[in-house]
């Protein structure tokens, strides 16, 4: 588990969280090319990481989108990526996805089961957004050791099966 230091102030957003800069970055980068120097894709995906890690974000929301919009490319992923200081959002919960379904003028909401503690999908209903939910099936694949490890990180994925990750991501699941 690698994780960014950030200086801490309970309400604050993603966006407004700051990165306390240390050695942190040269650990993750250590950790990550101990982990996975030997697997077949490490050449092929490990500078552009390496780049993303080393560059200095000043925030997390930044780092965060950084990374994501690599990730996405990565595993071949085209969708429209919308930001929630461009809306106005209001509410908790429900109300909060119903809130963003309204000011981004979608109808549709897509969930994964850790939601189900705080989705009412009859109250999204009577909003007119049809709520989905996501069935995630972890897929295997070849780590090169014996036993599968299940549940790391999306770099284990695409350092071990490399173009082939895309097509993985896109079988290890069904909406409901």
């Amino acid at each position: 588990m690698l994780s960014v230091p950030v200086q801490k102030d309970f309400g604050q957003s993603i966006n407004d969280t700051q990165i306390i800069e240390g050695n942190w970055r040269k650990k993750h980068l250590r950790s990550i090319q101990q982990a996975y120097y030997r697997s077949p894709y490490f050449d092929w995906y490990y500078p552009h990481l390496e780049q993303l890690i080393a560059h200095p974000f000043k925030y997390l929301g930044e780092m965060n989108t950084a990374i994501i919009i690599t990730m996405l490319d990565w595993l071949e992923i085209e969708t429209t990526i919308l930001y929630s200081e461009d809306y106005e959002i209001t509410g908790h919960k429900t109300d909060m996805l119903i809130s963003m379904c309204e000011a981004s003028r979608y109808d549709h909401y897509l969930s994964n089961e850790g939601a189900r503690a705080y989705v009412d999908e009859y109250r999204m209903k009577n909003y007119e957004v049809t709520h989905h939910w996501q069935i995630f099936e972890h897929p295997q694949y070849e780590q090169g050791h014996r036993d599968f490890i299940p549940n790391l990180s999306a770099i284990d994925l695409l350092f071990n099966e490399g173009p082939r990750a895309a097509q993985i991501v896109r079988s290890c699941g069904h909406v409901a």
